[in-house]
């Protein structure tokens, strides 16, 4: 930033009270759940309030565990928000056809579509039912892609509740309340950490590790939380199987 103002100190400074804070959280996938990605596709129109731009975002997860999430600005400016979400949507089908492509290749083919998670009735609707409509068809032709690949039968975009919307926390600030419960649902837990436990909450009892996929998949036993208060793990880990730096 070229001129920061105390405004802009403050916010950094609860960024890092937040990451310090939050340094216990890791990503723990759990492999009897499989290898079925789950998308969620959000939007937030008009985020920007200097811009007036609206924000992408979108998580997909795996085995309980968010694997791949994106939050970043349209290119335009949405005129509402059935195009702020339809935008969105052509975003996460093309990380969908990337993510059914390398399992595909890695020996783990996806069977029928990928079913896309949304909010937004309007949207949904207008990549299932196409209609040329004085609100819709100034609509680029390069975001259709959802309504392609569900005439395909690669995907398949379905309405959830606001409240299950997990890519939310990737478009806006949210309550305390609502952001933890979000967190959670990302699959970030306390883990162990450099073979000690972290707030007490986690101990190793036992591990196991498979290479599946390329990647070190991580089993860990969640020990109560005054049993970890009482004895540290004092099993050695390396920070790398659990896939946190």
């Amino acid at each position: 930033m070229s001129d920061p103002q105390a405004e802009h100190i403050a916010r950094a400074k609860h960024v890092l009270r937040y990451l310090k804070g939050t340094a216990s959280l890791g990503l723990v996938y759990h492999r009897d759940l499989g290898t079925e990605i789950v998308p969620y596709s959000d939007a937030d129109h008009a985020g920007d309030k200097s811009s007036r731009v609206s924000v992408s975002g979108h998580v997909v997860q795996m085995a309980g565990c968010a694997i791949t999430w994106s939050a970043r600005r349209q290119t335009g400016v949405a005129h509402s928000s059935v195009e702020a979400e339809y935008v969105a949507l052509s975003s996460t089908c093309r990380e969908v056809m990337w993510l059914r492509s390398l399992l595909f290749a890695l020996g783990f083919p996806c069977i029928g579509p990928t079913i896309i998670r949304a909010d937004s009735t309007g949207a949904i609707a207008l990549s299932k039912h196409p209609t040329l409509h004085t609100t819709t068809k100034h609509i680029s032709v390069a975001y259709h892609l959802s309504r392609r690949l569900q005439d395909d039968g690669h995907v398949d975009i379905r309405w959830v509740e606001t409240n299950l919307m997990v890519a939310d926390i990737m478009t806006k600030g949210l309550g305390k309340a609502k952001h933890e419960q979000f967190v959670e649902h990302l699959g970030l837990t306390a883990v162990a950490r450099q073979g000690r436990c972290w707030n007490g909450l986690v101990q190793q009892k036992t591990i196991s590790s498979v290479s599946t996929m390329g990647a070190n998949w991580v089993e860990a036993v969640i020990a109560s939380e005054s049993e970890a208060r009482d004895s540290w793990a004092q099993y050695s880990l390396e920070s790398d199987q659990l896939g946190i730096a």
